[in-house]
Order: structure tokens, then C-alpha cells, then sequence
């Protein structure tokens, strides 16, 4: 399988990525097969690695952040990314 693009950060983006899921033993979800989620993230990129991606849904002026989500690249199945022209006072973000 071909890997999704890596995006210059920060970037606005969405990611279509599948979550672990687990069994607690009960009986909740009997005969139901155990699959990975898909599930969609959507927030800013502020780190993008060979091992995982960083989102945050919010970025602070200063260079901060917060509220940051880390995926595992193995689990991101599409990566798209929304052009979207920075404040000036966010520009100190766009080093890429």
C-alpha cells in the first residue's frame, strides 16, 4: 500500500486513519468480529514523521498549541490537506 503525502506543517488537514479496538470480556458485543475503526481526524499539523503525525486543534499565537493528537503513520489510511493562508501573527509557524 502506498503511503498518504506528507503535508508541510502547520497545515490544515484531515486524516482518515483506523483505531485499535479491544475486548473486555463481556458479553456486550458476543459473535460481533473484533475490527480496527475508521475513524476522521481533522486539526492542524504541527509534526509529521516517519512514525506518526501530530495534530493540534488549535494553534496559539507565539508558536503554541493545544489540544494535540498523535497517530501512528501504520494506521493512517489518507491524508487531505485544506490550503489555508496563515495570520501574520502565525506566520513564525511556517517554517516549512
Amino acid at each position: 500500500m502506498k503511503r498518504p503525502k506528507r503535508p508541510k506543517c502547520p497545515k490544515l488537514v484531515m486524516v482518515l486513519w483506523l483505531d485499535a479496538v479491544g475486548d473486555r470480556n463481556d458479553d456486550d458485543g458476543a459473535g460481533k468480529p473484533l475490527l480496527p475503526v475508521p475513524c476522521l481526524s481533522v486539526g492542524w499539523c504541527i509534526e509529521d514523521k516517519q512514525t506518526h503525525i501530530k495534530l493540534a486543534s488549535e494553534l496559539i499565537s507565539g508558536g503554541e498549541y493545544q489540544e494535540v493528537t498523535v497517530i501512528p503513520r501504520g494506521m493512517v489510511k489518507a491524508i487531505a490537506a485544506k490550503p489555508f493562508k496563515l495570520p501574520a501573527e502565525f506566520r513564525e509557524w511556517a517554517s516549512d
